[in-house]
């Protein structure tokens, strides 16, 4: 929604302490906040989430997919 030109990124550590969740959609989207994916977090907690498409998305993929094999 709107221009992007606003948005920027901060650079952080590798870290397994980082408590925001990811969600890939489709390969298409993703869904990217401090929530759990729970009945509770979803309609009581008060969290933040965002949306993220296009090029982007190959990004999360490519941690997905670290993270994953790292976990094997």
């Amino acid at each position: 929604y709107g221009d992007h030109r606003d948005l920027h990124s901060f650079p952080t550590r590798r870290s397994s302490d980082l408590h925001s969740k990811f969600m890939i959609i489709d390969k298409k989207k993703v869904l990217v906040g401090s929530h759990n994916f729970s009945n509770h977090a979803l309609t009581t907690n008060r969290e933040a989430g965002v949306i993220i498409s296009g090029k982007a998305v190959e990004d999360f993929l490519r941690i997905f997919e670290e993270d994953w094999n790292s976990a094997i």
